[in-house]
């Protein structure tokens, strides 16, 4: 991780609650951390892309906001990319929304390509004006 905003954000987010900092102040717990990423940047080597280019490797910097992958094959090597990629690290709102009412639910039908109702137009065109704002 090369951002350190996004490093301080994980640390008091996450890191926090772990039963390592129970009782510890805030701002101590952070610098414990922070050394400890010291610790992991000298015991670990990234990968390299001309150097492992025959191993199968996933790198994420920046929680996501570039990967590299390499020799990627196969359903459960495919399956853990394509987690890693969807992987959010930073807190988002999720709104789930159902479509508006159509023709169909109006006459209590069930499955079929039935056109929205009034309502449902409306319902649709509100969902529009919250999305964008």
């Amino acid at each position: 991780v090369n951002d350190s905003d996004m490093i301080e954000s994980n640390i008091r987010e996450t890191k926090l609650l772990m039963p390592d900092y129970e009782g510890l102040e805030e701002d101590e717990a952070v610098s414990d951390f922070k050394q400890r990423i010291s610790h992991y940047r000298k015991a670990y080597e990234p990968m390299c892309e001309d150097v492992d280019r025959n191993l199968t490797w996933v790198k994420m910097i920046d929680g996501g906001r570039h990967i590299s992958m390499n020799n990627i094959s196969g359903f459960l090597p495919g399956r853990v990319v394509q987690f890693l990629m969807n992987l959010h690290t930073s807190l988002r709102p999720i709104y789930l929304s159902r479509h508006g009412q159509s023709n169909y639910n109006r006459l209590g039908k069930i499955g079929g390509d039935s056109s929205l109702s009034e309502s449902g137009e409306e319902y649709a065109t509100n969902l529009a004006k919250f999305v964008h704002t």
